[in-house]
């Protein structure tokens, strides 16, 4: 009885470098994609050197060289435990960009889950990715307030850092929350407005919470005109109703405001509600912008947006992060505030009663 064959050998570094006649060095760079091409025949060895390595089959052992040289092409996005299934954390455009820029960069993205109230409150608690320091870097993406324990946990890990969403003076990349607040309320008073509303259901657990609110402060007191907030008395988001009943009080006044930013999609609906209970016409009656990403929802309202500009975010957080694994980790970098777009889609018109 014969025994089975022994499975093919897989090609190695040293068969391909036989092959083409190059040392193994040589075959390892120009794999890498960091081969330099200064002269038409080091590109044309360069080029048959990859295509008799795909001829071989041959599949570099990353393992081994991550091993050998402690380095995992590999980036780490950190979120709250159980978010991405929910739906909170990442608008498709960030992560879009997230996953080009670091394929361009020949990096790998993978998701770290992070279990908020753990790492805050267990001293014995790491998150894997900080535990096994498999991944080269870790991109941090939150949408409420980290306790301080958190933060230097993830800090402690010695990683390189990038902070989305979070506006720091160093190693972050985040929306420019103010100016999109003033930007938007800059609107309404050139169209006349004087009345101009501000709409904010949100806990204050983000720093766009008071950014946005502080841009449509700032754009008022420069026109010298009054601050028209909504009381906040509606907390919880789960209940629309008594918000919408909120609001229909605040809209149905003699000097009810005729424009409102409305920090949010949630406000901004309910806000549409109201109006029509109301009787208020978009845009002739009450004009509108909110914050955040364009959905099914708010388009189909056509609700001018101030868009927060995620691809651009997604860009540059993969660009500070290669630059701090080119640099090293302890070299920071100067936190950059990326401006959102207006995009009207007609809910703001002149102040009624003007031309």
């Amino acid at each position: 009885m014969t025994s089975p064959a022994s499975p093919p050998r897989p090609p190695t570094l040293e068969d391909v470098a036989k092959r083409t006649g190059v040392s193994k060095d040589t075959v390892a760079r120009v794999l890498r994609g960091d081969f330099a091409y200064s002269r038409p025949a080091y590109a044309k060895r360069a080029e048959r050197v990859r295509q008799e390595a795909e001829r071989m089959g041959y599949r570099p052992n990353t393992a081994a060289r991550a091993m050998r040289e402690g380095k995992f092409s590999t980036l780490a996005i950190a979120l709250p435990a159980q978010s991405v299934g929910k739906g909170l954390v990442f608008p498709p455009d960030l992560m879009g960009k997230l996953a080009d820029g670091a394929a361009r960069e020949n990096l790998n993205l993978v998701i770290a889950d992070f279990w908020l109230d753990r790492i805050e409150h267990d001293s014995d608690y790491v998150p894997k990715v900080l535990r096994d320091l498999s991944v080269d870097a870790v991109l941090v993406m939150w949408t409420r307030r980290m306790s301080d324990a958190a933060q230097q946990r993830i800090i402690e890990s010695d990683l390189p850092v990038i902070w989305i969403n979070d506006r720091r003076s160093y190693d972050a990349v985040y929306p420019d929350e103010e100016r999109g607040g003033y930007e938007g309320t800059r609107r309404f008073i050139e169209q006349g407005h004087t009345h101009i509303g501000y709409c904010s259901f949100a806990e204050d657990i983000h720093y766009s919470v008071r950014d946005r609110r502080d841009g449509y402060i700032r754009a008022m007191e420069e026109a010298g005109l009054p601050l028209i907030e909504l009381p906040r008395t509606i907390q919880r988001a789960n209940r629309p109703q008594p918000r919408v009943d909120q609001l229909c009080k605040w809209l149905d006044q003699s000097d009810r405001p005729t424009a409102v930013m409305s920090y949010g999609s949630q406000e901004s609906l309910s806000l549409v509600r109201a109006a029509g209970k109301l009787r208020l016409a978009i845009p002739e009656d009450l004009s509108m912008i909110y914050f955040g990403a364009m959905n099914t929802a708010t388009q189909s309202a056509e609700l001018d947006i101030i868009k927060l500009s995620w691809r651009d975010i997604g860009t540059r957080a993969i660009g500070m992060a290669t630059q701090k694994l080119q640099a090293g980790s302890s070299k920071r970098q100067p936190g950059e505030a990326i401006v959102s777009e207006l995009v009207g889609f007609g809910s703001t018109a002149p102040r009624p009663g003007t031309n």
